[in-house]
C-alpha cells in the first residue's frame, strides 16, 4: 500500500501452494529462484525498462536474497530488500520447534497440511513440525536427499558474500523465530552495497511504531530506494 501511495508499480507474487486462490502448485522450497527469475522475464517483457526492487518478507525475503546472490541475476533486478528473512534454514527450523514457539508452529504445519494436502487428497495427521512437512513433503517433491541436505543446500548463509545487487537486509533482535544470531555471523559482502540492519525491536515481519502510519520498515524501504534511484 505505501509504494502503491507513493506512485510506483507494485507486483505482488505469493510462494507456491500459498496462492489464495489456488493457481498455484506446490509445495514452496526456499531455493525456488527460478520462479522470481521468471517473474521479473515477464515484467521485463510487459514494462519494458522498468528497474525492479525485489521486496521479500521472511522466506520471501531468503528467495530474494538467493537471486541476488546467484550466477544468473536478471538484468530487471535493481535492488533486493529483505524483511525478517532467515539465512540458514536449520537454525531458524530449530527455532521454530522450541517450546516457546510450540502453538505457532503447530497452526503453521495445520496451514500447510491444508494447503498440499486439501490438492493431494491426504490427510497429512501424521505430520507434526515444520521439519516433518519438510522431509515428507518438501523433501520428495523437489527431489532432495534428505531434510538436512535441503537445508544445507539451500540456505542462503553461505552464499551472501556473493550478493551482486545493493541489498538492505531488515532484522528484529526480538524476532521469536529467525535467530538475529544468524545475521551478525552471516558472511557479508566486505566491499560492496550490502547492509544488514539490526534493530532491537520489531518481532517478526512487525516493525510497528506509534505514531507512524506505516510499519518502520517502510520508512528504511523509501530511504533504501531513493538512494538507489538516484
Amino acid at each position: 500500500g505505501a509504494m502503491l501511495a507513493d506512485g510506483h508499480l507494485v507486483v505482488r507474487a505469493n510462494l507456491r501452494g500459498a496462492d489464495p486462490e489456488g493457481r498455484s502448485v506446490g509445495p514452496y522450497h526456499a531455493g525456488l529462484v527460478d520462479d522470481l527469475r521468471t517473474l521479473l522475464t515477464r515484467i521485463e517483457r510487459d514494462w519494458p525498462g522498468r528497474q525492479v526492487i525485489a521486496t521479500g518478507f521472511s522466506l520471501g525475503g531468503h528467495l530474494a536474497l538467493r537471486l541476488a546472490a546467484s550466477s544468473a541475476v536478471p538484468e530487471p533486478l535493481r535492488a533486493v530488500i529483505s524483511v525478517s528473512a532467515p539465512l540458514d534454514l536449520a537454525s531458524a527450523v530449530r527455532r521454530i520447534g522450541a517450546a516457546r514457539n510450540r502453538i505457532y508452529e503447530r497452526r503453521l504445519v495445520a496451514w500447510l497440511c491444508r494447503q498440499h494436502f486439501a490438492a493431494e487428497g491426504g490427510p497429512g495427521k501424521e505430520i507434526r513440525s515444520l521439519r516433518d512437512f519438510d522431509s515428507r513433503v518438501v523433501v520428495p517433491a523437489h527431489g532432495f536427499h534428505d531434510v538436512d541436505q535441503y537445508y544445507r543446500s539451500q540456505s542462503v548463509m553461505p552464499a551472501l558474500s556473493a550478493l551482486r545487487r545493493p541489498t538492505l537486509a531488515l532484522h528484529a533482535e526480538d524476532d521469536p523465530w529467525i535467530p538475529a544470531a544468524d545475521y551478525k555471523a552471516a558472511p557479508w559482502p566486505a566491499r560492496g552495497p550490502a547492509w544488514a540492519l539490526l534493530i532491537s525491536g520489531g518481532g517478526h515481519v512487525g516493525f510497528h511504531a506509534r505514531g507512524l502510519r506505516w510499519p518502520w520498515y517502510i520508512a528504511a524501504m523509501r530511504a533504501f530506494r531513493d538512494a538507489m534511484c538516484t
